[in-house]
Protein backbone atom coordinates (compact mmCIF):
# COMPACT_ATOMS: atom_id res chain seq x y z
CA UNK A 1 0.00 0.00 0.00
CA UNK A 2 1.70 3.70 -0.71
CA UNK A 3 0.75 5.87 1.46
CA UNK A 4 0.86 9.71 0.30
CA UNK A 5 3.48 12.07 0.89
CA UNK A 6 3.54 15.76 0.81
CA UNK A 7 6.95 15.73 -1.13
CA UNK A 8 7.48 13.85 -3.92
CA UNK A 9 10.30 13.05 -6.46
CA UNK A 10 14.06 12.71 -7.06
CA UNK A 11 15.80 13.19 -3.12
CA UNK A 12 18.14 15.12 -5.07
CA UNK A 13 15.62 17.47 -6.45
CA UNK A 14 13.83 17.69 -3.54
CA UNK A 15 16.30 18.72 -1.43
CA UNK A 16 17.76 21.04 -4.07
CA UNK A 17 14.59 22.55 -3.88
CA UNK A 18 14.38 22.96 -0.24
CA UNK A 19 17.85 24.87 0.33
CA UNK A 20 17.31 27.50 -2.23
CA UNK A 21 13.99 27.66 -0.05
CA UNK A 22 15.42 27.92 2.59
CA UNK A 23 18.03 30.00 1.73
CA UNK A 24 15.80 32.68 0.58
CA UNK A 25 13.72 32.48 3.65
CA UNK A 26 17.30 32.93 5.42
CA UNK A 27 17.89 36.04 3.26
CA UNK A 28 14.67 37.77 3.84
CA UNK A 29 14.71 37.28 7.69
CA UNK A 30 17.86 38.45 7.87
CA UNK A 31 17.31 41.48 5.27
CA UNK A 32 14.13 42.28 7.41
CA UNK A 33 16.26 42.04 10.87
CA UNK A 34 18.76 44.73 9.34
CA UNK A 35 15.72 46.86 8.29
CA UNK A 36 14.46 46.64 11.69
CA UNK A 37 17.46 47.34 13.49
CA UNK A 38 18.22 50.45 10.98
CA UNK A 39 14.43 51.47 11.43
CA UNK A 40 15.37 51.86 15.86
CA UNK A 41 18.67 53.93 15.07
CA UNK A 42 16.95 56.16 12.95
CA UNK A 43 13.87 56.67 14.84
CA UNK A 44 16.60 56.87 17.93
CA UNK A 45 18.23 59.53 16.37
CA UNK A 46 15.17 61.15 14.95
CA UNK A 47 13.89 61.73 18.22
CA UNK A 48 17.01 62.91 20.22
CA UNK A 49 17.27 65.36 17.40
CA UNK A 50 13.96 66.47 18.47
CA UNK A 51 14.88 66.68 22.59
CA UNK A 52 13.06 63.37 23.13
CA UNK A 53 14.99 60.48 24.97
CA UNK A 54 15.88 57.79 21.96
CA UNK A 55 15.08 54.73 24.22
CA UNK A 56 11.21 55.77 23.62
CA UNK A 57 10.79 54.50 19.91
CA UNK A 58 11.73 51.02 21.92
CA UNK A 59 8.26 50.87 23.58
CA UNK A 60 5.51 50.00 21.77
CA UNK A 61 2.55 52.60 21.54
CA UNK A 62 4.67 54.96 23.07
CA UNK A 63 6.58 55.36 20.57
CA UNK A 64 3.83 56.38 18.10
CA UNK A 65 2.32 58.64 20.74
CA UNK A 66 6.25 60.41 21.12
CA UNK A 67 6.63 60.52 17.37
CA UNK A 68 3.62 62.19 16.89
CA UNK A 69 4.07 64.78 19.76
CA UNK A 70 7.14 65.86 18.19
CA UNK A 71 4.85 66.94 14.95
CA UNK A 72 2.24 68.24 17.08
CA UNK A 73 -0.14 65.68 15.86
CA UNK A 74 -0.35 63.57 19.70
CA UNK A 75 -4.24 64.28 19.53
CA UNK A 76 -4.62 61.96 16.17
CA UNK A 77 -2.62 58.75 18.06
CA UNK A 78 -6.46 59.25 20.46
CA UNK A 79 -8.64 58.88 17.49
CA UNK A 80 -6.41 56.28 16.14
CA UNK A 81 -6.82 53.72 19.26
CA UNK A 82 -9.99 54.73 19.45
CA UNK A 83 -11.06 53.81 15.45
CA UNK A 84 -8.82 50.32 16.11
CA UNK A 85 -10.97 49.85 18.87
CA UNK A 86 -13.71 50.07 17.06
CA UNK A 87 -12.64 48.44 14.35
CA UNK A 88 -12.33 45.42 16.45
CA UNK A 89 -15.54 45.90 18.53
CA UNK A 90 -17.17 45.90 14.93
CA UNK A 91 -15.82 42.94 13.65
CA UNK A 92 -17.36 40.92 17.51
CA UNK A 93 -20.60 42.60 17.55
CA UNK A 94 -20.57 41.38 13.40
CA UNK A 95 -19.63 38.03 14.32
CA UNK A 96 -16.43 37.95 12.36
CA UNK A 97 -14.39 35.26 12.75
CA UNK A 98 -11.03 37.05 13.78
CA UNK A 99 -9.28 34.24 15.01
CA UNK A 100 -9.91 32.42 11.86
CA UNK A 101 -8.85 35.03 9.66
CA UNK A 102 -5.47 35.89 11.13
CA UNK A 103 -4.91 31.92 11.75
CA UNK A 104 -6.64 30.14 8.85
CA UNK A 105 -4.81 29.20 5.78
CA UNK A 106 -5.39 31.05 2.83
CA UNK A 107 -8.03 28.59 1.42
CA UNK A 108 -10.45 28.64 4.58
CA UNK A 109 -9.94 32.38 4.95
CA UNK A 110 -11.04 32.90 1.86
CA UNK A 111 -13.70 30.11 1.71
CA UNK A 112 -14.93 32.22 5.02
CA UNK A 113 -14.98 35.59 3.00
CA UNK A 114 -17.17 34.27 -0.15
CA UNK A 115 -19.87 32.98 2.70
CA UNK A 116 -19.77 36.00 5.41
CA UNK A 117 -22.87 37.90 4.56
CA UNK A 118 -21.16 41.49 4.65
CA UNK A 119 -24.35 43.13 3.06
CA UNK A 120 -25.80 42.02 6.47
CA UNK A 121 -23.31 43.84 8.42
CA UNK A 122 -22.24 46.72 6.71
CA UNK A 123 -20.75 47.76 9.68
CA UNK A 124 -18.00 45.88 9.56
CA UNK A 125 -17.25 47.85 5.96
CA UNK A 126 -17.62 50.82 7.26
CA UNK A 127 -15.16 50.12 9.71
CA UNK A 128 -12.03 48.49 7.33
CA UNK A 129 -12.87 51.67 4.97
CA UNK A 130 -12.39 54.17 7.73
CA UNK A 131 -9.37 52.77 9.04
CA UNK A 132 -7.81 52.60 5.90
CA UNK A 133 -8.83 56.28 5.01
CA UNK A 134 -7.40 57.76 8.48
CA UNK A 135 -4.11 55.32 7.96
CA UNK A 136 -3.28 57.01 4.75
CA UNK A 137 -4.52 60.45 6.10
CA UNK A 138 -2.15 60.13 8.64
CA UNK A 139 0.69 59.12 7.32
CA UNK A 140 0.63 61.41 4.22
CA UNK A 141 -0.31 64.58 7.24
CA UNK A 142 2.65 62.65 9.49
CA UNK A 143 5.22 62.73 6.78
CA UNK A 144 4.31 66.21 5.56
CA UNK A 145 5.19 67.44 9.26
CA UNK A 146 8.10 65.48 10.01
CA UNK A 147 9.69 66.90 7.00
CA UNK A 148 8.76 70.69 8.24
CA UNK A 149 9.53 70.50 11.53
CA UNK A 150 13.23 69.40 10.12
CA UNK A 151 13.39 72.17 7.40
CA UNK A 152 12.72 69.62 4.30
CA UNK A 153 10.00 70.22 1.58
CA UNK A 154 7.65 68.84 -0.50
CA UNK A 155 10.34 66.31 -2.19
CA UNK A 156 11.42 64.86 1.64
CA UNK A 157 7.32 64.66 2.05
CA UNK A 158 7.10 61.86 -1.13
CA UNK A 159 10.15 60.52 0.22
CA UNK A 160 8.97 59.74 3.60
CA UNK A 161 5.32 58.82 2.03
CA UNK A 162 7.05 56.47 -0.46
CA UNK A 163 10.74 55.10 0.80
CA UNK A 164 10.31 55.61 4.71
CA UNK A 165 12.89 52.96 5.81
CA UNK A 166 15.52 55.23 3.44
CA UNK A 167 14.02 58.50 4.05
CA UNK A 168 14.19 57.93 8.51
CA UNK A 169 17.76 56.99 7.55
CA UNK A 170 18.56 60.16 5.80
CA UNK A 171 16.63 62.39 7.94
CA UNK A 172 18.67 60.49 11.33
CA UNK A 173 21.55 61.16 10.34
CA UNK A 174 21.76 64.43 8.23
CA UNK A 175 22.49 68.01 9.67
CA UNK A 176 19.29 69.07 9.45
CA UNK A 177 17.66 70.42 12.95
CA UNK A 178 14.28 70.09 14.78
CA UNK A 179 12.70 73.57 14.70
CA UNK A 180 8.79 72.74 15.93
CA UNK A 181 8.11 76.80 14.90
CA UNK A 182 8.43 75.52 11.17
CA UNK A 183 5.13 74.14 11.38
CA UNK A 184 3.26 77.54 11.98
CA UNK A 185 4.78 78.60 8.29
Amino acid sequence: MNTPTLISGNPNEVAAGAFVLGGALSTVLIISLIMGILSIIAGWRILKKAGEPGWKILIPFYNYYTILKIVKLKTWFWFMIALNVLTVVSFYVCNLDVELLSTGTPEQVQAYLETYNFAQNPMVIVSIVLSMIYGVTLTILFSHRLSKVFGHGIGFTLGLIFLQPIFWLILGFDSSKYNKKNLKA
